[in-house]
């Protein structure tokens, strides 16, 4: 009962620990982070990313608002999936 209970523990450690892994962002080839795709960040599905559903992201060395601006190449407050695409992050250095 004793290797039981044990056992039982270290499973629960293990499944916790692999739920957690599974919920962060996956690397690319070049170890980078990858962005997400416009399905993802679009997730109410109108074929739009409005600015809520983009600062829901996590973004690494810049503000949300300075991004989207820079995404969103007409200024309409919305970003298409064209102008998603046609989008280039800098590069760092």
């Amino acid at each position: 009962m004793r290797h039981f209970r044990a056992i039982l523990a270290l499973s629960s450690l293990l499944l916790l620990a692999s739920q957690a892994f599974a919920q962060e962002p996956m690397p690319g080839k070049d170890g980078k982070h990858q962005r997400p795709s416009f399905a993802t960040l679009d997730s109410n599905s109108d074929n739009y990313i409005d600015f809520d559903e983009f600062s829901t992201q996590e973004i690494r060395g810049g503000d949300h608002q300075t991004i989207f601006d820079s995404i969103d190449s007409d200024g309409d407050g919305k970003v298409s999936e064209q102008e998603f695409n046609s989008h280039k992050p800098p590069r760092r250095r």
